[in-house]
């Protein structure tokens, strides 16, 4: 069944590969299951995306900017002009266009405030294909699907980068870490990015990932991938009942329950939000050296945006695993050997949690469904 979530999340990983490039014209006339190239213009990025979500089959090819309405429409989205809509309740998954003479353009949101598009090729080449904040153009439609849930993109950009500075210190941002590298000889037994413990036995706390993963709607018997971990963290947050293995629990110094937590509803600081979740979920390593998750937090609100390095570029492929949803990240049962290493897994769940994996998809054509805004596309 078709995922916009999944065509964003495709949209995001090539973004993040500086091997992809924009070129006016690629990917376009060739089957989507017979190409193999680097290049698209913003049409093809779109049509390809739709693919790996999707929404068309792989004999099937790109659209272009000055079809894109038609194309959406034959596809199931609502197409509506971008006036009826407007900037403020753009959301994760919406699609926006202009088709303006001689060329039109389209991108594609992954949450309120930011999109995903094949931009030009006078531009850096980890610029050229990239997600960028949104901005004003002449966006003239915007469309979405009927069956899709879009009230998705909940998670506020401190509160990730405060879970981020929290993971940093107790796993190494690595995912399938266990507390001393599986050995025993310690209290928790603690494994994944937020050391999951007291469950009784490794085994018994990666199977309550699952457990609270799965009653979050996210379908998945692999506890050791980054999209099942944030599933998990999600399902404590947003007052999950299931408290094996941990839980969040506001405390009394730093009040915030978890929807406040991942909202940010309160707008509170970076540093107080490293603290609540801290105190909240008992993560006790970032409050070692004078609060080095707060350090870390704020180090990486700074960096992360403009870290662009791809695997490739990192190496160490003896440590690359890959997750059902996301693709390639760093795991294996080691500390991760640098710091590369570390930014690609934030890198990757930075994107996944603010471009929506707060809910899971779902299909019932009797519940209002977000929208997905289209714009005629630049070819």
């Amino acid at each position: 069944m078709a995922s916009i979530k999944k065509a964003i999340q495709w949209a995001v990983s090539i973004a993040n590969n500086n091997k992809y490039l924009y070129k006016l014209g690629g990917g376009h006339g060739v089957q989507f299951e017979k190409y193999n190239g680097i290049y698209f213009d913003c049409s093809s990025f779109l049509s390809f995306a739709l693919y790996h979500g999707g929404f068309y089959k792989g004999t099937d090819t790109s659209f272009s900017t000055s079809d894109e309405y038609n194309a959406l429409t034959k596809l199931g989205f609502t197409v509506k002009k971008f006036s009826e809509v407007g900037k403020d309740n753009l959301k994760s998954g919406m699609i926006i266009f202009y088709s303006d003479s001689p060329y039109g353009h389209t991108a594609m949101m992954i949450n309120n405030n930011e999109l995903v598009e094949a931009s030009t090729d006078n531009a850096p080449k980890n610029e050229q294909i990239r997600v960028a904040n949104y901005y004003n153009a002449n966006w003239e439609y915007v469309a979405y699907t009927d069956d899709t849930d879009f009230d998705i993109g909940i998670w506020d950009s401190k509160s990730i980068y405060a879970l981020l500075g929290n993971m940093w210190f107790e796993s190494t941002m690595n995912p399938q870490i266990e507390e001393n590298l599986g050995q025993g000889g310690v209290v928790g037994l603690g494994v994944g990015l937020i050391q999951w413990s007291n469950a009784g036995s490794y085994q018994a706390n990666w199977n309550a990932i699952i457990e609270k993963a799965n009653a979050y709607g996210f379908n998945s018997n692999n506890p050791k991938q980054i999209s099942t971990q944030c599933k998990a963290i999600e399902y404590e947050l947003l007052d999950g009942t299931i408290k094996t293995s941990g839980g969040y629990y506001p405390s009394s110094n730093f009040h915030l329950t978890g929807k406040e937590f991942v909202y940010n509803s309160k707008n509170k600081s970076i540093e107080y939000l490293v603290k609540a979740y801290s105190y909240g979920r008992g993560e006790f390593a970032p409050r070692k050296n004078n609060w080095q998750g707060v350090t870390k937090a704020k180090e990486l609100s700074k960096i992360l945006p403009n870290f662009n390095k791809t695997i490739d570029d990192i190496g160490y492929d003896k440590y690359i695993v890959e997750d059902e949803i996301l693709g390639k990240f760093y795991g294996t049962n080691i500390y991760l050997p640098n710091d590369d290493c570390k930014l690609y897994n934030c890198k990757l769940i930075y994107d996944y949690l603010s471009s929506g994996s707060d809910r899971p998809i779902i299909y019932n054509k009797k519940k209002r469904n977000g929208m997905i805004f289209v714009y005629p596309k630049k070819r």
